[in-house]
């Protein structure tokens, strides 16, 4: 009898990322229906939400890699398109991760304590490039907004990483 792609999938490189399956909460076996339906996707399966979580954080990043092709303009005093790009693609990749654990999940993992400055900062400045691109188009603003994006959802996904603070504080330290 021929395997089917979840099959052969799920019996190949799924089987051996426990780690991965502790980190969203989630057993391949058992599906827990609580997560299901915190879930955007509450009938999808857990390979299935895995690849939706890969194809939405895929398309984020690539969205946020061409965001570079108008890195020029934004140098010479135009950096509506670039910020524009970039938050988009900041913002599809964010919500690739309720393909993992739904968004109340991600919200609360947001508000833990140790996150929780990050995420406000990340946010914020999501939402503050947004509208200063659409409404008060000032340079100088906005590359800090860009700036501090991308500081914020490091230090936000440093955060998942045992020991990835305290070894980015020493880096910078040391760097400094």
């Amino acid at each position: 009898m021929p395997e089917t792609p979840t099959s052969s999938a799920r019996s190949g490189w799924f089987s051996s990322m426990p780690l991965l399956q502790r980190i969203t909460g989630q057993q391949q076996e058992e599906e827990d229906e609580g997560v299901a339906s915190m879930s955007c996707f509450p009938s999808l399966t857990y390979y299935e939400r895995i690849m939706g979580f890969t194809a939405c954080f895929l398309a984020g990043t690539i969205i946020w890699l061409f965001s570079f092709g108008s890195f020029t303009e934004m140098l010479t005093g135009n950096p509506s398109r670039f910020a524009l790009t970039y938050t988009l693609g900041n913002v599809i990749s964010l919500f690739s991760s309720c393909f993992l654990v739904g968004p109340m999940q991600q919200l609360k993992n947001m508000s833990d304590k140790n996150r929780r400055m990050a995420s406000m900062l990340y946010v914020g400045s999501l939402i503050g490039t947004l509208v200063l691109c659409f409404t008060y188009p000032i340079s100088l603003l906005i590359i800090i907004l860009v700036i501090a994006q991308f500081v914020a959802m490091s230090w936000y996904t440093l955060s998942y990483i045992p020991f990835g603070r305290s070894v980015a504080r020493r880096l910078l330290v040391a760097l400094v």
